[in-house]
């Protein structure tokens, strides 16, 4: 099942997404404002996927997101974490940077040891730039041994960095790779950078 589950994170992942390009309209609730707040002062746009609802966030989690949504008839999860540079002060940050602090959240995520370190992949960067306006991507795959993945059998994982603006986080949970993987495919870039650059006005 793990090689079956990874040969399918494969193909979806390091796909050039072409299978991707449908839209929601749906907007976030007034419950939320928090991360829509995020998204704006970062050059993000999210379209929360179709059939899915706002879910409740572990506050205690050791791997921190901001905003989480469910899909209510297969309890498939998505969670989303935002790091801005400016408001860190980490406008600099290099592409080094970026991957050692998602292998350190990948080792939180997944439960395991450093040397049981779940493989992690470079994203097609012509892929990145195109589908999330960013220039830099990361995914890694496994099987959650965590609290921060309890009761689910599967998780993704993926960073996308856009320079001297900041990383997006994103955490896809669910039990069936099989029946669920089209979800994933439906998700796929439910969050990314907008298109053009920031203004000073709205950094």
């Amino acid at each position: 099942m793990k090689a079956v589950f990874l040969s399918l994170l494969g193909l979806i992942l390091m796909s050039n997404y072409t299978l991707y390009g449908q839209s929601s309209t749906n907007q976030l609730p007034v419950a939320n404002q928090d991360f829509m707040q995020l998204i704006k002062e970062n050059g993000l746009e999210f379209n929360l996927p179709a059939g899915f609802q706002p879910t409740a966030i572990q506050t205690d989690s050791k791997v921190p997101y901001h905003y989480a949504v469910k899909d209510t008839a297969t309890g498939f999860e998505i969670r989303y974490f935002v790091n801005p540079y400016a408001k860190n002060g980490n406008a600099s940050r290099s592409e080094d940077h970026t991957y050692n602090l998602f292998v350190a959240t990948v080792l939180e995520a997944s439960g395991t040891e450093f040397s049981e370190l779940p493989r992690i992949d470079a994203l097609p960067g012509h892929a990145i730039e195109r589908d999330f306006h960013g220039n830099y991507g990361a995914m890694s795959a496994f099987e959650p041994q965590s609290e921060f993945g309890k009761g689910f059998g599967f998780c993704a994982a993926r960073v996308i960095r856009k320079d001297q603006v900041g990383e997006i986080y994103i955490f896809w949970l669910f039990t069936d790779v099989e029946k669920q993987n089209t979800m994933l495919m439906k998700t796929f870039a439910a969050l990314k950078f907008a298109h053009l650059p920031l203004t000073a006005a709205s950094r």
